[in-house]
């Protein structure tokens, strides 16, 4: 029976396999159309004139762009909305233009629009279809004034076009039920010249009830007194209501009210201040009063002059409120009942200009300002005459500096945001320059305009404003930041203000020197942006102080076109090895930058707080000093410097220094390395990365130069001589590797210290053909070495099943080199049964050997009948040689490698076979066959 295969033996391996679910993102192709767009029609009316005229119509633009294809023939429907009564389509008109034909048609509650020519195109996602719509709003909606903001009452309810129009909002209605009063200050000087004069002003208003369920008794009331919170103090006698009386009522339950004034509100300083209502309901009884409303005319006067300078007072003022819980009204009871909570609005208008125009807030010559700085120039308002701030006056402004920039119809504040705004989005977008400023005042809010100005100068003029970037930055275009002193290496800075080149205008920009010995010079890096002459000259040469030669450039009066992307660069060399501090500061032109000839550093007339500067960092380096980690990156505890089966040595090469600790990374100079004491080539940082690495074949070590068994070293070549590196990888004869995870065979072909590479359990195993079983020569050892001296001629003559679980296993031999290390010669005799043999002859003398001469008979040749044994090949499949009686196999000359292993075959025969061991020691020689 044959031997069983060595796996039996050792162990049973039990593979688990893990499944991995992936998630494989998928992609959804963008939508191809455009989206649908509406302008919708905004239409605005007021309540009052609704309630008195019985009707008001106004006229709208609603735009549609729809979003897919058409043909000749489609319509597109617009239907009002049912729940939004009193609103009727009066009219409708095209304002396509020529890109295609329409037909608009309408009734009171819809609106029909037939696309009849669309002049060849069949997609009209860019194409827009327009009508002006009229709309009649009745007193109907008057009652309801409270509900309408802005509020859509139709929409598209079909769309014959591939498009989807069909539910967006195409008309918006809002309805105002305030009265607004107004004065300016202008008028107010003019009337109130004078005692016992007053100004006056009146407009009406709508009171409107909860469209929930409001009861109200004959004669319930409601006051609506003067806001206590508005009336500032010293003006309680400035103000007074002059008169109240009803207008009109929507009068379903509500027959009519009666209006008084009075003081008894005591707010207003001996005036009146308080409009009671008192409702007379239909037949004197209780009525619901759901969604009536009452227009009410209302005229306030303003009588003392004080109040010219009181339009930054009252400005959008809520003037009345409403009260109806204190008047101890049976069925009108809550505040919310009246759905109008401020019915008069007040407004007091700033005047004109004085003798010497309108009053520019913060604008000053040789003002400054950053272009990011909240992007906005420092306009802070517009006063007129009498002090009183413009809240939203409209300016032209000009800019003159390399060019002019003209910015016409510009508002000083939108939203109580003050000030002019410069960003991206904004109406003033200032460029980075110096210029002479002008702001003419076109527009205020109000009466007053300048229209009605006759002496005053409307225009405020400030010189020398200076518009700098606030976001510049200093460094090198590289992700390194040394060069090579002594070498061909340099390095480039790029200088970035933050903002594009249109919004440059003209400016100076200065780079200096601040840290580290010796001359540094800048160059301009060729081709765009534009080159110019960089020097401005200080007269000084070296020795701490700066001039063209040493580290001061001041470039003036640089446009737009001497920058690429709000970029300039520039080349930086240097004489001495050191660490250099690099500044650059950026100025409008003007001659803001102002050398200090007196020392390393620079002087601006002005300082913007460090917002226009920046620095950056630079190395010039010397020569190659030292590496500060050496190592190598094989993933092996062993290499054969005469033969390896295994991938080569990776030497890494990381953190390059000169002789000041200055990290190296950009440098054309190369040192010499070696590995083993045998040169492996020249290694040079690589520019922009952490680690050289040289791959290396082991083989290539001179193995007469090195002590085998030891660990290898790594030495460097520097500047100051060599530098050498330990490592953990020992050096051996030979490296075979056993991959694959399963068993493998090979053999000891002569004495030798075996070195065991593996992770996880591992074998070495040897038939024993005594027992019958395999027997370990390594089997989970505490230690991966097998000493020459535990290798006698036993394991010399066996072969050997080598197996690693993780899947890679790998010996290495270090050979016996001299005679006393030897074990000398002896005899192996081969009882019969099967015997696992090993090739067994001096590898360094011998690359393979004949099967006959391998196995080395003492008495017999492989040519005697009488010696019945066959040998098998590794996997007991094909036969080498059998002398068996009657069977004609003659593999003498079958080449035996030196890692071969056979099996033997022995017959029972009167005489045993005998195997001679030999025993060589090892010299490095390519050896040949025998």
């Amino acid at each position: 029976m044959s031997p069983p295969h060595p796996g039996v033996r050792i162990c049973v391996l039990f593979l688990c396999f893990s499944v991995l679910a992936v998630a494989v993102p998928v992609s959804v192709p963008a939508a191809t159309a455009a989206a649908a767009n509406v302008e919708t029609a905004d239409y605005e009316y007021d309540a009052s004139d609704l309630l008195i005229d019985d009707s008001a119509t106004r006229s709208a633009r609603l735009t549609l762009t729809p979003n897919g294809n058409a043909e000749e023939g489609d319509t597109l429907r617009i239907e009002l909305d049912g729940d939004h009564p009193g609103f009727d389509v009066s009219g409708v008109t095209d304002a396509t233009g020529d890109d295609i034909g329409i037909s608009p048609a309408a009734t009171t509650d819809a609106i029909e629009i037939e696309l009849t020519d669309l002049r060849g195109k069949d997609a009209l996602s860019d194409t827009n279809v327009s009508v002006d719509v009229e709309l009649t709003a009745t007193d109907a909606v008057a009652g309801r004034a409270a509900t309408y903001d802005a509020t859509p009452i139709a929409s598209v309810t079909a769309d014959e076009t591939s498009g989807d129009l069909v539910g967006d909002a195409v008309m918006r209605v809002t309805v105002d039920g305030r009265a607004e009063i107004e004065f300016d200050a202008d008028t107010i000087d003019q009337d109130l010249i004078g005692e016992n004069l007053q100004t006056l002003d009146s407009d009406q208003f709508v009171l409107t009830f909860s469209e929930d369920s409001v009861l109200v008794d004959d004669g319930d009331t409601i006051n609506l007194s003067v806001n206590p919170k508005i009336i500032s103090e010293g003006d309680e006698d400035g103000l007074r209501i002059v008169n109240a009386a009803e207008r009109s009522t929507l009068d379903q339950n509500i027959s009519s009210i009666d209006v008084a004034t009075s003081g008894d509100a005591n707010v207003l300083d001996g005036h009146d201040d308080q409009i009671t209502i008192t409702v007379n309901t239909v037949d004197g009884e209780p009525k619901l009063v759901s969604g009536e409303a009452v227009a009410v005319g209302v005229q306030l006067a303003v009588e003392t002059e004080s109040m010219k300078r009181a339009a930054d007072r009252y400005r959008d003022a809520d003037f009345l409120t409403v009260d109806v819980e204190g008047e101890d009204n049976a069925a009108l009871t809550k505040n919310s009942d009246v759905r109008t909570e401020s019915p008069v609005v007040l407004n007091i208008y700033p005047g004109e200009a004085g003798s010497d125009g309108f009053e520019l807030d913060g604008i000053e010559s040789g003002d400054e300002f950053g272009i990011g700085e909240g992007r906005r120039l420092s306009i802070d308002g517009v006063d007129d005459r009498f002090g009183n701030e413009i809240p939203r006056a409209k300016v032209n402004i000009t800019l003159s500096g390399h060019e002019t920039y003209t910015y016409d119809g510009v508002w000083t504040a939108t939203d109580g945001t003050n000030g002019i705004v410069v960003g991206e989005d904004g109406a003033l977008d200032a460029p980075v320059g110096a210029f002479d400023l002008s702001v003419e005042v076109i527009d205020v809010p109000g009466p007053a305009t300048q229209s009605r100005n006759t002496g005053s100068d409307v225009t405020e003029r400030a010189s020398g404003v200076g518009v700098y970037p606030d976001n510049v930055t200093l460094e090198t275009t590289t992700q390194y930041r040394d060069f090579d002193v002594d070498g061909d290496a340099t390095i480039e800075v790029e200088v970035d203000l933050g903002v594009s080149d249109e919004r440059i205008d003209r400016l100076d920009l200065e780079l200096r020197r601040e840290g580290g010995n010796g001359t540094v010079r800048f160059e301009r890096d060729g081709g765009a942006p534009t080159a110019t002459d960089p020097w401005e000259e200080t007269g000084y040469g070296g020795d701490g102080h700066l001039g063209q030669e040493n580290a001061w450039m001041i470039e003036r009066d640089l446009t737009a076109a001497d920058f690429d992307g709000g970029t300039r660069r520039y080349v930086l060399d240097a004489d001495v090895a050191d660490r250099y501090e690099i500044g650059v500061a950026v100025m409008p032109s003007e001659g803001r930058l102002v050398p200090d000839a007196s020392k390393v550093a620079t002087s601006l007339s002005t300082d913007p707080g460090g917002a226009n500067r920046d620095r950056t960092e630079i190395v010039a380096t010397g020569s190659i000093d030292a590496v500060s980690n050496v190592s190598v990156r094989s993933g092996h505890e062993f290499v054969g410097v005469d033969a390896d089966e295994g991938a080569g040595v990776r030497v890494e090469f990381e953190g390059f220094e000169d002789a000041n600790g200055n990290a190296i990374t950009n440098t054309d100079e190369a040192v010499p390395v070696g590995l083993g004491n045998t040169d492996i080539g020249d290694v040079s940082p690589v520019a922009g990365e952490s680690s050289t690495t040289v791959q290396v074949d082991p083989t290539t070590i001179d193995g007469g130069a090195v002590e085998i068994g030891t660990d290898a070293e790594v030495t460097v070549e520097v500047a100051d001589g060599t530098q050498r590196n330990r490592t953990n990888l020992t050096l051996v004869h030979r490296a075979i590797e056993r991959s694959g995870g399963a068993w493998r065979t090979g053999s000891i072909s002569q004495p030798a210290t075996l070195y065991v590479d593996a992770e996880g359990s591992r074998d070495l195993a040897q038939w024993n053909p005594e027992t019958g079983t395999y027997v370990g020569i390594s089997a989970n050892g505490s230690s991966d070495t097998l000493e020459s001296h535990r290798i006698g001629h036993e394991q010399l003559h066996r072969g050997m099943y080598a197996y690693a679980e993780s899947g890679s296993l790998r010996i290495g031999f270090e050979y016996v080199t001299t005679a006393d290390e030897a074990i000398g010669t002896d005899s192996i005799e081969l009882e019969p049964g099967w015997h696992f043999g090993s090739s067994n002859y001096g590898v360094s003398t011998h690359a393979t050997r004949r099967l006959e001469r391998d196995a080395n008979w003492v008495d017999d040749t492989f040519g005697n009948a009488d010696d019945a044994f066959v040998i098998w090949d590794e996997d007991r499949t094909d036969r080498l040689h059998d002398t068996t009686s009657g069977i004609e196999i003659d593999g003498a000359d079958e080449p035996i490698g030196h890692d071969d292993a056979y099996w033997i075959e022995v017959e029972e025969t009167d005489d045993p076979l005998v195997r001679r061991i030999v025993s060589p020691t090892y010299s490095r020689s390519e050896g040949g066959d025998e």
